[in-house]
């Protein structure tokens, strides 16, 4: 399928979030960073297993490039893709986290990653 650099993100976009989210200060996320919410105060912050605090469960992903470092963003629901499909080689987590870390809640929140290559959904189960 060519160049997985010059494959988007996004395949098919089914929404964004039904309200406007805040991300969390203290980050610098790319595109494809993976979300989740924490429970105190239920803002968005990279999504990592090691995490006891609500984000380790993700349930966005990024759809542009974002720098928190100078304090929260707030107002951001048209940069998340809430459902669709993606491409698998686009998505970042936090930590050593990978895809197969995550796939089974990205599927239940409504997001499938797809390989670009072979054009499979990921663990398709």
């Amino acid at each position: 399928m060519g160049d997985l650099d010059n494959t988007p993100l996004v395949i098919v976009n089914n929404g964004t979030p039904p309200v406007d989210m805040t991300i969390l200060t203290g980050q610098i996320l790319a595109l494809g960073s993976v979300l989740g919410i924490v429970t105190a105060g239920g803002k968005l912050k990279l999504t990592d297993s090691a995490s006891v605090d609500g984000s380790e469960n993700p349930k966005y992903v990024l759809l542009k490039a974002v720098d928190t470092s100078g304090g929260d963003l707030t107002g951001q629901r048209n940069k998340l893709l809430a459902a669709g499909i993606v491409n698998a080689d686009k998505l970042v987590f936090g930590g050593t986290d990978t895809l197969a870390d995550h796939h089974v809640a990205l599927k239940e929140t409504g997001i499938i990653a797809v390989d670009t290559e072979s054009s499979e959904a990921y663990d398709n189960s």
